[in-house]
């Protein structure tokens, strides 16, 4: 596999209002790319026989503040028929880790997922806080730079919000698939799309997938955009090449992003979160 150090430039602000410049040990916010993590300690705790991923768990009702975006609602579909793309998803199943290890969903990735994949520069860190190389979020609203620290939640959750540096992101894209952070049996299933999402997409256990005209599998990727935060992990199997492109502004990422996959076949990152 080619060292993806090869290839590792940086440009723009951590912070405007200091003009502190990015480097390569800056830790972004990476949106929605943390339902990567969510989904492996999830299928960990499977592996371990403590969930079952065939048995729906009911016995989640003590946490308030997400429930009512998802429960008593109708499903849209029966299981195993359709798939929507949908964050709370990801925060039941980061309710679910948290009601069978006791533990809260932000110490259990990075005790059992970050440390596992030698993820040193990444965590939860919240943006009110002062911690080095976190990069602030900044997004430019009518000629002016605007922060995103009250934009939604200060800290990440199951479905986004997580820091952590280009070089962390690939380093874990290469644990999942030494097997370093599941069992044999799960880290084949992570790499195998399950669902068909659209014409050009098909969904997995946390990741997206493009395939060739075959039906083998071209790539896959996880993306995220939110106020103040873009970016995308991505492996090309035929070129045996991973990527990662991170930035604090939601529109940051995507003409890289763009370059970088017409230039190696692949569909454009969905941008979805």
């Amino acid at each position: 596999m080619r060292d993806f150090r090869v290839f590792s430039p940086t440009d723009g602000l951590t912070a405007q209002r200091w003009g502190i410049r990015n480097t390569l040990d800056t830790r972004f916010d990476t949106a929605s790319i943390t339902k990567l993590f969510t989904s492996v300690a999830g299928l960990q705790l499977v592996g371990r026989g403590t969930l079952d991923l065939e048995k729906p768990d009911c016995s989640v009702i003590e946490t308030k503040d997400f429930l009512p975006q998802f429960t008593y609602k109708k499903p849209t579909a029966e299981p195993g028929v359709d798939c929507r793309y949908c964050n709370v998803g990801c925060v039941l199943v980061g309710l679910v880790i948290e009601s069978v290890t006791g533990s809260p969903h932000r110490h259990y990735v990075v005790d059992e997922v970050f440390t596992g994949a030698g993820m040193l520069d990444s965590g939860f860190y919240d943006r009110r806080d002062a911690v080095q190389r976190v990069a602030e979020g900044w997004d430019l609203v009518d000629g002016s730079w605007v922060q995103n620290i009250y934009r939604y939640p200060p800290i990440g959750s199951p479905d986004g919000g997580v820091h952590i540096t280009g070089k962390d992101l690939v380093r874990f894209m290469q644990a999942v698939r030494g097997a370093e952070l599941l069992n044999s049996e799960f880290t084949v299933e992570f790499f195998l799309p399950q669902m068909k999402h659209d014409e050009a997409t098909m969904y997995g256990l946390g990741l997206e997938f493009d395939l060739h005209d075959d039906g083998t599998v071209r790539s896959h990727h996880r993306d995220g955009v939110n106020a103040g935060a873009s970016g995308i992990v991505r492996h090309f199997l035929d070129e045996r090449l991973d990527f990662a492109v991170l930035s604090h502004l939601k529109e940051g990422a995507w003409p890289v992003i763009r370059e970088l996959d017409e230039r190696l076949g692949g569909q454009p990152g969905s941008a979805l979160h």
